[in-house]
C-alpha cells in the first residue's frame, strides 16, 4: 500500500502542478520539477510538505504535524488551509496525527512519522 499512495501522489503532482489556491508547486522545491517528481517516485525518497500537500488534496484528509521544535513548529496541512501556522479544522475532513523530527546537527533530513 505505501507504494501505492507514493505512486498516486506522483501522479498527483504531475497532474496538478498548483495548490488549491493556484501557486505553483514548483515555488516550494528546490530543483525543477521533473527531476523533484522522479525522485519523489523512488522507494528510498521520504515525503515532505509538498507531498503532504498533494496528499491532503488527492485523499481529502488533514495532517496535524507535531513536530521536535515545540509548538512554534506545529503544522496544519489540509486541502482548504495549505501551510498554516493557526489550526484550521474542516470538520467534514478525516485528521491524520503526524510527527515530525526537524533537522538537527544529529538528524540532517526532516523525517515524518505516523502517530495515529
Amino acid at each position: 500500500m505505501p507504494d501505492e499512495v507514493r505512486a498516486n501522489v506522483v501522479s498527483f503532482l504531475r497532474s496538478n502542478p498548483v495548490t488549491t489556491d493556484n501557486t505553483p508547486f514548483q515555488n516550494f522545491i528546490e530543483c525543477d520539477c521533473s527531476i523533484y517528481l522522479e525522485k519523489m517516485s523512488q522507494r528510498d525518497s521520504y515525503g515532505d510538505h509538498v507531498t503532504l500537500q498533494a496528499a491532503a488534496q488527492l485523499y481529502g484528509v488533514q495532517f496535524l504535524l507535531m513536530s521536535t521544535l515545540g509548538p512554534e513548529g506545529t503544522r496544519f496541512i489540509s486541502s482548504a488551509s495549505e501551510v498554516c501556522d493557526s489550526l484550521q479544522v474542516c470538520n467534514d475532513k478525516p485528521i491524520l496525527l503526524l510527527g515530525h523530527f526537524a533537522e538537527t546537527n544529529v538528524l540532517m533530513k526532516e523525517h515524518y512519522v505516523s502517530l495515529s
